[in-house]
């Protein structure tokens, strides 16, 4: 269980997508990633809005945010990876 109260109010409601995608190993993480239909990575793209991207960008750059390095910090980071890695993916897997 995480502790909403360390993360950004405009985050909490990704709670439950951050922890299906947010694993913490690298190899699992890109691993989901790639095996995942287009489906459901446009589904996992499609939640990074230009507000959200910016509200990760301000938390996850926050020098006293990177000290405490919260399991819920943690979490989010891997999550953010997991979409620029499907970013990635998704082009690759989309016919040109």
């Amino acid at each position: 269980m995480y502790n909403k109260e360390n993360i950004p109010e405009k985050l909490r409601n990704l709670i439950n997508e951050a922890e299906k995608w947010g694993l913490g190993d690298d190899g699992y993480r890109d691993e989901q990633i790639e095996n995942s239909s287009v489906s459901e990575l446009n589904s996992l793209v499609s939640l990074f809005t230009e507000e959200i991207i910016i509200e990760f960008n301000e938390w996850l750059s926050n020098e006293v945010e990177v000290e405490k390095s919260t399991n819920e910090y943690l979490l989010f980071t891997c999550f953010f990876m997991a979409y620029e890695y499907a970013e990635s993916v998704l082009e690759d897997k989309l016919p040109t």
